[in-house]
């Protein structure tokens, strides 16, 4: 009971008091039964009836030991029903035997089996339909309005205690998915960062191979002109020093960025950041290669990254995929994405945030965003960009 939160709590609460109520009220029944034993017209039957259908039900139903909702209902439904009606056929009056099945059976019912709300709502009019039995001297509209607020009673603890649990295992979900995706969110920014820190590394490579080429040349140059023309010299000297001081100014602006990591390809990095997905969301996703790799832009790249990116999430938090294919191909003149999951999909496909980001950044170089999904058939994303190997 200490593990319990909330609703657990609330819903062991309501079946422990219903579960008293019941047996109080067939041990009620029971000792009535025995004190007029000497009116009840087969009285052993009726007290054997009586015991099983007090006895048979709690088989499947007893808090904090085990519930089988659906057997309880039916045998309750069966055993009480069954012996109500005999008692009234017997006794030619109406009897409150079948409120404690109306109570209990209310509080168990699935939603599958809620139409049994309106059987058990019309089983007091049965008594109209039974031949040889009169009411005199006793009002039937006063059992049937407690038979129906015992109905509605157990029925709306039912509905109560399933809102709660509907709401709970809503809250968790949404946490389970807040710590996965904070997670990925943190891969998908270390793998990002190693992927600019790349990118400026090479630049910076570019940049100072260029430069000090150029050094190594003018220095050349003034090394020749020391002797026959020192102001010349003096003067390209001059430029030389203007031209390195702002190379070191762009080198200090970048420098504090780069890491020591090593060059990775666009596959690798999609692979990280899909096994990394894997694992923190327990989804089965297969990673495919068409064609032969080739380097592409930087924009490209990251472009690509970002639609893996939201394609994986949007398929586990809007799907619920527990499947997903990826396949980068590599095409003669465009380079192509495609993302497939077997999610729950919808009819009609919503831009949202993620959606019109990624259209922008394919946009932006010329490319394409495809998304085909049905219900129950999963969703597909198509990223193509085009490029023409150099």
């Amino acid at each position: 009971m200490s593990k319990l939160r909330g609703v657990g709590k609330l819903s062991i609460f309501v079946e422990i008091v219903l579960f008293s109520f019941r047996v109080f009220f067939y041990v009620f029944a029971l000792v009535d039964v025995y004190t007029e034993k000497d009116t009840v017209d087969e009285f052993y039957l009726v007290l054997t009836w009586l015991v099983i259908a007090m006895i048979v039900p709690i088989c499947f139903w007893i808090p904090l030991v085990y519930k089988r909702s659906v057997y309880y209902c039916f045998a309750e439904l069966l055993l009480n029903g069954s012996l109500t009606i005999y008692a009234m056929q017997t006794t030619n009056s109406y009897t409150a035997l079948f409120i404690i099945a109306a109570l209990t059976v209310s509080f168990h019912l699935e939603r599958r089996y809620y139409w049994l709300i309106a059987v058990m709502a019309f089983f007091p009019f049965i008594e109209f339909a039974l031949q040889g039995i009169s009411l005199e001297g006793e009002n039937p509209y006063f059992f049937i309005f407690n038979h129906w607020l015992l109905l509605m009673i157990g029925f709306g603890f039912n509905l109560i205690i399933k809102a709660y649990e509907n709401t709970e295992n809503l809250n968790k979900i949404i946490e389970e998915q807040n710590q996965t995706l904070v997670q990925y969110a943190k891969q998908i920014e270390h793998l990002t960062l190693v992927e600019e820190r790349n990118r400026m590394a090479r630049d910076l490579h570019d940049t100072l191979g260029h430069s000090f080429i150029s050094y190594i040349v003018g220095l050349d140059a003034v090394s020749y002109l020391m002797d026959s023309n020192p102001s010349e010299a003096k003067k390209r000297i001059e430029e030389l020093r203007d031209y390195a001081s702002g190379s070191l100014n762009q080198v200090r602006e970048t420098i504090h960025e780069i890491g020591t990591e090593t060059d990775i390809s666009l596959t690798s990095n999609l692979s990280a950041i899909i096994n990394e997905f894997s694992e923190y969301t327990n989804t089965n996703v297969t990673f495919k290669i068409a064609g032969e790799e080739y380097s592409l832009q930087h924009s490209i790249r990251m472009t690509l990254l970002r639609c893996l990116q939201e394609g994986l999430t949007n398929a586990k938090r809007h799907g619920h995929a527990t499947e997903v294919i990826a396949t980068l191909s590599f095409l003669e003149h465009e380079v192509e994405l495609v993302i497939h999951d077997n999610g729950i999909g919808a009819d009609q496909v919503e831009y949202g945030f993620g959606l019109s980001s990624m259209k922008e950044r394919l946009a932006a170089l010329n490319g394409e965003l495809q998304v085909v999904s049905n219900k129950k058939q999963g969703t597909m994303v198509k990223c193509q960009i085009p490029f023409r190997r150099g």
